[in-house]
């Protein structure tokens, strides 16, 4: 039984990808977003009525974010950080906006201002029912909350933009209730001329809260009590060894009392439920991801890259090959030895190709100058693969 593990329980959930945003305000009731369709119009919306508010003294943040730039945006008014995350139902209440928050934002190690109360609205051009980008003018059935973040800068390729909550508090109708691990941010351009909405970073829909008080958002204590070992019913003839060479040193010392029942393994296991990415093209696999209302996710392989701006139709992992890439915060990895992942994989096929692996676990640093990626597709057994970390190098400076 190891004593150092890590445990990871896979899930599915995540943000849908549509055109639209709004705005941060600072917290006022008068406060309105404007969202830009395909055609250019817009429209706006105010706060709630009657939002009844709710909060809690829990502090919460995030790890840092590093989007590295690979498409230039066309002007330095429509470039914007978005903040969103999804309603769980039509008609749901569950606005939020985060408080007292210290949100770091910059720009080639430049700061950029970030307000201190950041308030999400819902966003029209999001429906439960409608394609993404269609005015939904029903509210009870608009489906995400959006917020917007002006960086005020025109970004080239290459240039790098780091982002992380260092704290902030949550209020509203839905603090109780939304899963705060679900608020993503990403980097996009809203110019006409970027087709009004275009991601500018292969970082997409990264969460922003993963830790309440300091420690994991998710986390649950699990304790497996191992089987108890018999007593024996007579007393050993042979006598102990007093050699110390004999006696491991993870061994405790005799004890008169010891029932030689094993010392229960205490695992902290993290929902990765957030995680999951979506969208077209994910990570250049030629694979297309949407969420779908009812939780689960719709997954094609081998899409058409050909209208993909800037896409290499040749550039897919596996032609039929539908990859679901994970991206999750690894918090604090020194001293542990092993990442647990737990899934049900039952009606997947996992591909087993030399080429192309099933299972793989990627460990990273921030900027992604140091990486380790581990086949894990062998040892993925009865819903569980224990992967050894031991041979990545630079496990105090890994973040995810």
């Amino acid at each position: 039984m190891k004593k150092n593990v890590k445990s990871i329980l896979a899930g599915l959930a995540a943000a849908a990808l549509l055109a639209g945003f709004s705005s941060c305000s600072n917290g006022s009731s008068d406060d309105t977003l404007t969202n830009t369709n395909s055609t250019g119009t817009t429209g706006t919306t105010g706060t709630t009525p009657g939002q009844t508010e709710k909060s809690t003294d829990d502090v919460f943040s995030g790890d840092e974010i590093t989007y590295v730039i690979n498409v230039a945006s066309k002007d330095n008014e429509n470039t914007k950080l978005i903040l969103q995350y999804d309603r769980s139902a039509a008609g749901a209440k569950e606005l939020i906006s985060l408080t007292d928050a210290e949100l770091s934002l910059t720009i080639n190690g430049e700061a950029v201002t970030t307000p201190g109360t950041i308030t999400f609205a819902l966003d029209e051009y999001s429906s439960f029912e409608k394609a993404a980008g269609q005015k939904e003018e029903d509210e009870s059935k608009q489906k995400q909350y959006k917020c917007k973040i002006d960086l005020n800068k025109q970004l080239s390729v290459n240039d790098t933009v780091k982002l992380q909550l260092k704290k902030a508090k949550v209020t509203g109708e839905g603090a109780s209730t939304v899963k705060l691990g679900s608020i993503v941010a990403t980097i996009v351009d809203t110019a006409e001329a970027a087709n009004w909405w275009t991601e500018l970073s292969e970082t997409k829909y990264q969460p922003i809260i993963t830790k309440k008080n300091g420690g994991d958002l998710n986390a649950t204590t699990v304790v497996e009590e191992p089987a108890a070992t018999p007593t024996p019913t007579t007393t050993p003839t042979a006598t102990p060894t007093t050699d110390p060479a004999a006696t491991p040193t993870n061994t405790p010392a005799a004890d008169p009392a010891n029932t030689n029942t094993p010392a229960a393994t205490t695992l902290t296991k993290t929902s990765i439920l957030s995680g999951i990415q979506t969208g077209t093209d994910v990570w250049g696999s030629g694979t297309n991801t949407t969420a779908n209302d009812n939780g689960t996710y719709t997954v094609v392989a081998d899409i058409d890259r050909s209208s993909i701006p800037n896409g290499d139709p040749q550039k897919k992992w596996g032609g039929n090959i539908a990859a679901v890439p994970v991206c999750f915060g690894a918090g604090d990895l020194t001293g542990f030895t092993h990442i647990v992942l737990e899934a049900d994989l039952t009606t997947f096929t996992i591909n087993d190709s030399q080429e192309y692996a099933g299972i793989e676990l990627k460990v990273a640093n921030g900027d992604d100058s140091k990486t380790k990626v581990i086949r894990a597709t062998e040892l993925f057994n009865n819903g569980k693969a224990e992967i050894s970390i031991s041979e990545v190098d630079f496990l105090a400076e890994a973040t995810k």
